[in-house]
């Protein structure tokens, strides 16, 4: 079989000869497609940068989001304490928070035990 591949070369070599490959041309041609590559994946990288820190901020944003809502349901449960305010708040909520805690206990002592 080589000898049969040997002869076919031999008989054809013109036709393989054909074409010319110059080494210096090829190599240039090889170059200038590297740094075109280089090129573009320079400016991907700032891309893809830019792509990344926009899905950092969206994702720092709902999550602020979430935080904000979070204390919004929690204002909204609980109210303001009012000794959070001012100390003069603070004196009155405690006052009439025994007023009423004293007629409680009036109310239960006089009817028995009531159920809140």
């Amino acid at each position: 079989m080589k000898d049969e591949l040997k002869l076919f070369t031999d008989k054809n070599r013109e036709s393989f000869e054909r074409y010319h490959l110059d080494i210096g041309e090829a190599w240039n041609g090889i170059e200038h497609g590297l740094h075109e590559i280089e090129h573009k994946l320079g400016n991907n990288a700032w891309k893809v940068m830019l792509k990344i820190a926009a899905i950092i901020v969206v994702m720092i944003s709902v999550a602020f989001g979430f935080y904000l809502n979070n204390q919004r349901i929690a204002y909204n449960n609980k109210g303001i304490a009012l000794h959070n305010i001012s100390s003069e708040l603070a004196d009155t909520e405690a006052f009439y928070t025994s007023k009423i805690d004293e007629k409680i206990k009036l109310i239960e002592i006089s009817t028995g035990d009531i159920d809140p």
